[in-house]
């Protein structure tokens, strides 16, 4: 128990003194509990014309209304369309037809004529490439690549196939350069 500093108060009675402190606490205790709010911390009291927004239903009434007229005068138009002698006309009785047709037509017969004259010129004109000339250049030089090449056609070393038509098979030689490159005379 919290005495609050009133040990240094002489007493000559310390059970009178025990009660008297606990009568004070007591009395400070239900002072407590009674003690009410200086500032008012409630919400306000809604008034009854805020808690009706009579503008705003009138609006969603207007907007009802009107979508309701607007679907009656559909469903009759329908019923009227459905029920009546002619029934549903949804088919067209004349073809569309453009504007500018006979302009298109005689455009496309001007391209069409040019694309044939373009094309009769072309099969028409000889040719600048000579194939026949190509061809004998390329045989000639297929033959200069032979003479000049170390292999035949078959991968062989030609200095083997010549050797073979000989009587005997020489070891293989290397050209005269590859010889002379390492300081050697070449071999026969």
């Amino acid at each position: 128990m919290a005495d609050r500093g009133r040990k240094t108060n002489p007493s000559c009675n310390k059970i009178l003194t025990r009660r008297w402190d606990e009568r004070v606490r007591k009395l400070h205790q239900e002072r407590l509990s009674k003690v009410r709010a200086q500032v008012d911390n409630k919400p306000p009291a809604k008034m009854k014309h805020l808690h009706r927004n009579l503008k705003r239903e009138q609006i969603r009434e207007e907007r009802y209304s009107a979508i309701e007229r607007e679907n009656r005068i559909l469903l009759e138009k329908m019923s009227h369309i459905l029920h009546g002698k002619h029934g549903l006309d949804n088919k067209r009785t004349s073809k569309p037809r453009s504007m500018n047709r006979l302009v298109r037509r005689a455009e496309l017969v001007r391209i069409t004529n040019e694309n044939q004259r373009i094309l009769r010129k072309i099969q028409s004109s000889e040719p600048t490439y000579n194939h026949l000339a190509w061809e004998h250049e390329r045989r000639a030089h297929e033959k200069y690549l032979r003479s000049l090449s170390e292999y035949d056609e078959y991968g062989r070393e030609k200095a083997l196939v010549k050797a073979v038509g000989d009587a005997h098979v020489p070891h293989r030689t290397r050209p005269a350069s590859a010889a002379r490159r390492r300081g050697r005379p070449a071999s026969a």
